[in-house]
């Protein structure tokens, strides 16, 4: 009897740990939405919000690994000076989870429109960008850990 109960404890266990592709996609393009929508707001503890302490960056060709402050700092500055008009997905964003449910990637294309002040001039400005979000699961929650990040000319 005991080995029985030990049998249907472990299988009740290891159904609990896999993971759910579809409630795993489902909350990466949620935290991706987060994203956007601090963007439209430039609110940038929202953006931070799901951005874990040990986070790689690739940006313009180069590799950092900005800590949570320094990632503050520079949003800071760039959001003080723009206002976002739109910032939307232009495509539906891929998304995939590893098999085990603790890694995940978002794959967009982003459009953003606005404008930026600097001193008393207001400069309308424009972009698309596609970039990948890294996340990983750490203590059952998704975290953002990296970000790789390129602009269309």
């Amino acid at each position: 009897m005991r080995t029985l109960i030990l049998v249907f404890m472990l299988v009740g266990f290891f159904t609990a740990v896999q993971a759910n592709p579809q409630t795993d996609e489902e909350a990466i393009r949620q935290l991706h939405e987060k994203v956007l929508e601090a963007h439209r707001k430039t609110d940038i503890a929202l953006l931070l919000e799901d951005a874990a302490a040990d986070y790689v960056l690739a940006n313009r060709g180069e590799i950092s690994n900005p800590t949570l402050e320094d990632r503050r700092r520079v949003l800071g500055n760039y959001f003080g000076i723009t206002t976002f008009t739109e910032y939307r997905d232009l495509v539906p964003p891929v998304v995939k989870v590893s098999e085990d449910g603790t890694l995940g990637w978002l794959i967009c294309q982003v459009q953003a429109k606005g404008v930026q002040t600097v001193g008393e001039e207001e400069r309308p400005f424009t972009f698309v960008s596609a970039w990948i979000e890294l996340y990983e699961k750490q203590d059952g929650v998704w975290m953002q850990v990296g970000n790789v990040s390129n602009f269309k000319e």
